[in-house]
């Protein structure tokens, strides 16, 4: 292939996986200090390599390799549903407004424990944005 960089070895290997990675164009250590409207046209997903484990009681999320320590949630905790939402597909907002349908809570108060869920996966490095703020 002429102009191709370098040949990356685990970019091939997550492209045949179906796993391209294609990962925000902006600090993670930054997304806390986005402003709410901003932070909530994120599209969240699970960090590539983190251990998800779960039973009727609890949803247990480990990183991957020796990260920050195991984060539990109880299994019908609002905070266990926005972990199984973390899919790259849907925004902060959409799980936001499906959760306060869903009667988990006002949509306020949905939106507000949202973005606090997904800023605590983010500072653990269990989750992820896979689209750039706007800006």
């Amino acid at each position: 292939m002429s102009g191709a960089g370098p040949f990356d070895r685990r970019s091939f290997l997550l492209s045949l996986l179906g796993r391209e990675r294609q990962g925000p164009r902006f600090a993670l250590r930054d997304v806390a200090a986005l402003p709410s409207d901003a932070a909530m046209s994120l599209r969240p997903r699970l960090a590539i390599g983190v251990h998800v484990s779960a039973n009727r009681a609890r949803l247990a999320l480990r990183p991957p390799g020796e990260g920050t320590g195991e984060v539990v949630f109880p299994a019908a905790s609002l905070e266990a549903e926005v972990c199984r939402a973390c899919d790259g597909e849907r925004t902060l907002a959409e799980i936001a407004a499906a959760l306060s349908a869903a009667g988990e809570t006002g949509e306020g108060g949905a939106a507000r424990r949202v973005l606090a869920t997904f800023h605590a996966l983010v500072e653990r490095g269990l989750c992820e944005p896979v689209n750039a703020p706007p800006e």
